[in-house]
């Protein structure tokens, strides 16, 4: 079921940061409704902590505050909308697969218009991750690299030139000085607007990159980007951390439930397990149920393998 239309009023100056994000919900309006919703309380939240008492401001968010509340009512049976670990794995898994699409272009030298969009789009998504509380390392990385790899290309494309390839590990380091957020060229250091990133001479479709196909696999000649684990980042929290700025439940709009935590007395042999490798091994389960949704059978079957071998590995 596709989410319910959003018709926002002119959007106040000082929330133009909320447009990227917002710019990413409505491209999934039409193809996976969890994620515009939870873009669309992020940006909320986002707004809230920006400026909360100015009449323009406060009628644009009560727009979305509205729209968030009978949203909620109308997916109620869905579990991601309740549900914070299973929107975060849903949100974190697709962020992944876009990011994982975008760099594998990139470092084939095949970057354009369609890689710059599959950039963008991870950017915005590893960021409303915050939404569920602070985001890990990774995830902020990943989030800093997409921008500055969106905005560059788009720069090449905008003054004709060929976009050059991510450059390989060096040293054997693991490390990059663009994705541990050191810009090796200082021009890009306010790269990551949504007007650098989306130039209005760059032809966007206004749908979201077909994501319904399989994602691509590793495969000879691809490399990750540097600091990039093999395995989709994750931190398990051991208590659900509150969102960031004012809580939407300041206005009226109820929060998602409480995420539920892993038992500590589960029976026979995972009575033994690590609670945080079991919490991983449920994430792990999670990212295949996000990608069966996509009809991705091989990306569900290698993070099921994943969470049986953690299963397997962990027992005392």
């Amino acid at each position: 079921m596709a989410s319910t239309p959003l018709n926002l009023p002119e959007i106040p100056p000082v929330l133009k940061p909320l447009l990227g994000i917002l710019k990413s919900a409505g491209d999934h309006e039409k193809v996976d409704p969890i994620v515009t919703y939870w873009c669309r309380l992020y940006a909320f939240q986002l707004g809230l902590s920006i400026d909360k008492k100015s009449p323009e401001c406060l009628n644009f968010l009560t727009t979305i505050m509205a729209w968030l509340e009978k949203e909620k009512l109308v997916h109620k049976d869905n579990e991601a909308m309740s549900n914070e670990l299973v929107a975060q794995a849903h949100i974190e898994n697709h962020a992944m697969n876009l990011f994982t699409r975008a760099d594998a272009e990139d470092r084939s030298s095949k970057a354009g218009r369609n890689t710059v969009k599959l950039y963008f789009t991870a950017s915005q998504l590893f960021d409303t991750l915050n939404v569920f509380g602070e985001v890990s390392e990774e995830v902020s990385q990943k989030s800093k690299y997409a921008k500055w790899r969106a905005a560059y290309i788009t720069r090449c494309i905008r003054n004709g030139e060929t976009p050059l390839p991510p450059e390989e590990e060096g040293d054997g380091d693991g490390s990059s000085k663009a994705y541990t957020g050191e810009n090796p060229d200082p021009s890009t250091q306010n790269n990551s607007t949504v007007q650098d990133i989306k130039p209005n001479n760059l032809d966007f479709s206004p749908q979201v990159p077909n994501v319904s196909s399989n994602y691509p696999s590793p495969y000879p000649g691809y490399y990750p980007p540097p600091g990039t684990p093999s395995q989709p980042p994750y931190t398990p929290p051991t208590q659900p951390i509150p969102p960031q700025g004012p809580s939407a439940s300041s206005y009226g709009l109820p929060g998602p439930a409480p995420t539920a935590q892993p038992s500590s007395t589960a029976t026979g042999a995972s009575r033994n397990l690590d609670p945080e490798a079991l919490m991983k091994a449920q994430k792990y389960c999670k990212y295949a149920g996000s990608a069966l949704q996509f009809e991705d059978v091989n990306t569900a079957v290698m993070n099921l393998e994943k969470a049986l071998a953690l299963l397997k590995t962990t027992q005392n």
